[in-house]
């Protein structure tokens, strides 16, 4: 598996985060196998996460850091055309004008996505499906101690399906809801859990920054 999968997702300006939304017709269709009771493994669960969303979802998780003990609440709505990620005063934007980050603190949005907010967490303007997309297509996943498991679950009260991927100091799972939104992540740096999910868009956040 991945070698950052020990250190956890680095805290940069991130390049990829500049690139089209994850709405982009660029991703994969979600692999179709990956259901309650059928047989997965970390390539099909990779081309779930970050696929285009099919209708709206609001998602609120909390992230863990594992060096810091107080954790951060981040909400992020989606629906076909926009994607809001909202942690801290940040915003991550995704719609018709292309991405960007907004600050709340100041009024005053850029383009593309820069992460550096965020550098303390662990974790990227798209921690919630894409960036976990390419951590799971990392040639090295195979060199791993031990098979890749996958099991079924609930996490805040959504089926879920996680991949548990072994190594020398620790086993590090990814879950992922039907809909390609992460549930569950729990690295050497960094946890983070869904803990409350709808199947709606929250308007109220988007209105933050309409223009964006």
């Amino acid at each position: 598996m991945l070698t950052a999968c020990f250190t956890g997702e680095r805290a940069t300006v991130d390049t990829s985060d500049t690139m089209p939304s994850p709405v982009s017709t660029t991703l994969e269709a979600p692999d179709t196998t990956i259901a309650p009771g059928t047989r997965r493994t970390a390539a099909a669960l990779a081309s779930l996460f970050g696929t285009p969303a099919t209708g709206p979802e609001t998602a609120t998780f909390e992230i863990r850091p594992t060096d810091q003990a107080t954790p951060v609440t981040a909400v992020v709505t989606r629906d076909a055309t926009r994607t809001v990620v909202s942690i801290r005063d940040v915003q991550f934007r995704s719609g018709v004008a292309g991405p960007s980050t907004c600050r709340e603190q100041t009024n005053v949005c850029t383009p593309g996505f820069n992460s550096q907010p965020l550098s303390d967490l662990g974790i990227s303007a798209q921690f919630w499906g894409p960036s976990v997309r390419q951590e799971l297509r990392s040639p090295t996943l195979a060199s791993r101690i031990g098979p890749v498991t996958a099991t079924d679950t609930t996490v805040a009260g959504q089926a879920a399906v996680c991949i548990d991927v072994p190594g020398p100091d620790l086993t590090i799972r990814y879950c992922a809801l039907p809909t390609g939104m992460l549930a569950s992540k729990s690295t050497a740096r960094v946890v983070i859990e869904l803990v409350a999910y709808s199947d709606t868009f929250d308007e109220q956040l988007w209105a933050k920054f309409p223009g964006n």
